[in-house]
């Protein structure tokens, strides 16, 4: 089951809706804003920081036995024998 889960794809529509929401939501941030940089500094770095992390958690667990953090089966092949 769950390898018929993970050989799934995500359509590519939805990450480029994605990204757009994360770009609109920064230049939001960005706006809202403009009479403080400093303060507008701090929060989209904020922003950006918790977006790019959340964003890497969502590309890696889309595909978990493709890519660069790979899942072997190497452990189950151990407790098998």
């Amino acid at each position: 089951m769950r390898l018929a889960i993970a050989s799934t794809t995500v359509n590519q529509y939805k990450w480029y809706m994605l990204l757009t929401l994360t770009i609109l939501t920064s230049i939001t941030i960005a706006v809202t804003h403009a009479d403080r940089t400093r303060a507008g500094s701090i929060a989209i770095f904020l922003y950006v920081l918790a977006a790019t992390t959340s964003l890497w958690l969502l590309t890696v667990h889309a595909s978990p036995y493709a890519g660069i953090e790979t899942i072997e089966p190497s452990g189950l092949y151990l407790n098998l024998t």
